[in-house]
């Protein structure tokens, strides 16, 4: 009995330090690259100066702020579940509360445009400069394939709750299509349900597309590599040879 609980005890320690193993390198990655989204949403919020706002500055204060940011994580959390991948799922619910960094200048008092970041061009905007980012981070390949579906599952799982945290029965309404109109588009209230849908499809699709493709990617890189290193192996080899006849 006492060796079944010692097993199962070295069982779960060591499935533990495989784990810290396994995220922990990337950890301080996943950190920065929410900080470069929260820079660039609210960098991106400067296009609400081309249509100025009346501010609504009561929208961040009090018990209401905390229910927004617990909201937006957890949409964008249950969103990015059928990635499959725990780093990219923390970084979706963090991300899809830091898009309403475009509701800072407002904060301020300033009458701008408060939601530039709710937008399909965001969408694109976002999605190449955060693909950019992440290549040249050294990430896996399965994780940039999966990335690619990152910024749309964000945005559309941010826009779910936004429409869920309306009174029942209620409408939303976004300016989709800023800096081209400012005109706002709106959704009645059970369309939660659509963005959150479309947002966890995206999430599986970018599950599918890093088997089919991120796979074969790191295989292929994998096999380059080794290749690469079994003809370094063999020049270093052959000079050593020749050096040795050199010497004879």
């Amino acid at each position: 009995m006492q060796q079944d609980a010692q097993n199962q005890k070295q069982f779960f320690l060591g499935r533990i330090r495989f784990l810290v193993r396994k995220h922990v390198p990337h950890l301080r990655k996943i950190i920065l690259l929410a900080i470069f989204y929260a820079a660039l949403a609210f960098l991106y919020s400067s296009i609400g100066f081309l249509h100025p706002e009346v501010s609504h500055f009561h929208e961040y204060t009090g018990p209401k702020l905390f229910i927004e940011i617990l909201g937006h994580f957890s949409f964008g959390f249950i969103a990015s579940i059928p990635f499959w991948d725990l780093e990219i799922s923390l970084l979706t619910g963090v991300a899809a509360v830091f898009i309403d960094t475009d509701h800072i200048l407002s904060a301020l008092g300033l009458n701008v445009s408060g939601r530039p970041d709710h937008s399909f061009l965001f969408v694109i905007v976002s999605a190449i400069i955060l693909f950019y980012v992440v290549m040249r981070s050294n990430f896996p390949n399965s994780f940039l394939a999966k990335f690619v579906f990152f910024a749309p599952v964000v945005v559309f799982s941010h826009i779910a709750y936004d429409i869920f945290a309306v009174p029942l029965g209620s409408s939303s309404t976004f300016q989709l299509f800023i800096p081209f109109s400012f005109a706002e588009v709106s959704f009645p209230y059970d369309y939660w349900i659509l963005f959150e849908t479309l947002a966890l499809v995206l999430s599986f699709a970018g599950y599918l597309f890093a088997r089919r493709f991120g796979g074969k990617v790191e295989e292929s890189t994998s096999i380059t590599k080794f290749t690469r290193e079994i003809d370094e192996s063999r020049v270093e080899e052959q000079r050593r040879t020749t050096a040795g006849e050199a010497r004879s």
